[in-house]
């Protein structure tokens, strides 16, 4: 009689069990996936009040994911402005030389040059005769002209980046000059920006504006609250 492998009975056992959880798996993925796309398909609209908790929600989560990562912890706002200074000073030595010219493709001219010829009637008829040594040069300026450079290009996205960098270094220095964190100085840009949405909102004809004020700066106290 052939004798059993012990160990080869285990192998093929284990592989086995490997294939059917492997399977069992692929099924359960795909049948939430299939209630998930039934689920959105099926789904209203999200109201205002709903996307403002999921934009909360997004926020809250992004803070304890940096907590967990390390990212994010309180910057003071003279670190800050240090920080920002070398981005700043890298991302347009990456764009411009030490003349302000561009190092990136993508550059626009503020005027267009368009060249013809001069041309005279001809009398007595609808005809005129083009006359080649009285041409002139018409300048007019460049159809969507942007200092930054052409959309899409490679210097228009570098300058784009160097004016998000001037932005937050500006938000920097007021961190710095108040004496909060750049995270402060952030969160309160974030509310000052809520606040103006909610004024617009309830700054409506025939309502006084201290009750609009009031309503304003509750709606946002009550949205950071969350």
């Amino acid at each position: 009689m052939a004798q059993i492998d012990v160990n080869e009975l285990r192998k093929l056992f284990s592989e086995n069990t490997k294939k059917r959880q492997k399977a069992d798996f692929a099924r359960k993925i795909a049948k939430e996936k299939e209630k998930q796309q039934i689920k959105e398909a099926t789904a209203k609209p999200p109201t205002k009040q709903q996307r403002m908790e999921a934009e909360v929600k997004k926020l809250q989560t992004q803070d304890e994911l940096n907590k967990l990562t390390g990212r994010g912890k309180p910057e003071e706002g003279a670190d800050a402005v240090d920080r920002l200074l070398d981005e700043y000073k890298k991302a347009r030595g990456r764009a411009y030389d030490k003349e302000g010219e561009p190092l990136l493709p993508g550059q626009m001219e503020e005027k267009t040059i368009i060249r013809g010829r001069r041309s005279i009637p001809l009398p007595g008829t609808d005809r005129v005769i083009p006359v080649p040594f009285l041409s002139k040069e018409i300048e007019t300026d460049t159809p969507g002209y942007d200092p930054r450079g052409k959309k899409g290009s490679t210097l228009r996205i570098a300058n784009e980046r160097i004016d998000e960098l001037r932005d937050d270094l500006d938000l920097a220095q007021k961190a710095k000059e108040q004496g909060i964190t750049m995270q402060e100085a952030k969160r309160n840009q974030d509310m000052q920006k809520k606040y103006e949405e909610f004024l617009k909102l309830f700054d409506r004809p025939g309502v006084d504006r201290r009750r609009s004020d009031y309503l304003a700066r509750l709606s946002t106290q009550s949205f950071f609250r969350k």
